[in-house]
């Protein structure tokens, strides 16, 4: 049930991910070598081998993409989905144009790792909600920038 197996992603990942609701951890590796994680609702699915996220400029995230390039992404959300996506990663865009505090990262799928449980269901994920009105329209921008 834990081993990585190769891509490309299930179907319901790459819409789950279209759908633009999803806050996934993000997990890298910083320069003393442990662990980093991170959430990330800016992200998408491009194909099922292709995924693409914004990351703020600063981030130790972004760094530790650009010093080793290797990410996992956890997903767990309604419909019992629940995966560990192991990848490559890099910085395709250091400055978005939708957004110059963020760049824009693109990481090709290397494989899935189940997560579900025999005897739990995953019902609902991670959900947000926007502290300003801005923050829908500023979304929208950077998404329709990732998937073009």
């Amino acid at each position: 049930m834990n081993e990585i197996s190769p891509g490309p992603l299930d179907e319901r990942v790459v819409a789950l991910l279209s759908r633009r609701v999803a806050t996934c951890v993000v997990a890298t590796v910083d320069e003393s070598g442990d662990p980093w994680t991170t959430p990330v609702n800016i992200i998408t699915s491009i194909s099922g081998s292709i995924i693409r996220m914004a990351l703020e400029r600063r981030s130790t995230a972004l760094a530790n993409i650009q010093r080793r390039g290797r990410v996992m992404i956890a997903v767990l959300d309604e419909g019992n989905i629940a995966v560990g996506i192991s990848g490559r990663a890099a910085v395709v865009r250091p400055m978005m144009e939708s957004n110059p505090l963020m760049a824009m990262v693109e990481m090709e799928v290397d494989g899935v790792k189940d997560d579900t449980w025999p005897d739990l269901v995953v019902c609902q994920g991670i959900r947000t909600r926007p502290r300003h009105e801005s923050v829908p329209l500023a979304f929208r921008n950077v998404f329709a920038e990732l998937k073009a």
